[in-house]
């Protein structure tokens, strides 16, 4: 069965690993291990944490508008600046376009 995420335009699997299967998430980009949806056309990864993230949230850093879910960073450099915790990201963050306010 296949699920559609609106981070990639293929269908994804849900793909029960072996134990000590790692991979790279292409969501959060950090390693990841366990349970994964994946493309294997594309070699496209999520951990089922970053499949399930909702859409829209409201965050009490930014309480002036909700944060959207971006599967990647919409300024030039292709990364943003948390935040949060100050590090520089390159895959999904909730961010608020309006205020450029983002966190991984």
């Amino acid at each position: 069965m296949e699920f559609m995420h609106f981070s990639h335009n293929h269908g994804l699997v849900y793909h029960q690993a072996i134990q000590g299967y790692e991979f790279h998430c292409s969501g959060c980009k950090s390693a990841g291990s366990g349970d994964v949806y994946v493309c294997w056309q594309c070699n496209y990864f999520l951990h089922e944490h970053c499949f399930r993230s909702e859409r829209s949230l409201k965050h009490p850093y930014h309480p002036l508008h909700p944060l959207t879910l971006m599967p990647s960073p919409t300024y030039p450099s292709g990364s943003f600046s948390c935040n949060s915790c100050s590090l520089d990201g390159d895959g999904f963050s909730y961010s608020c376009s309006e205020c450029e306010f983002d966190i991984h």
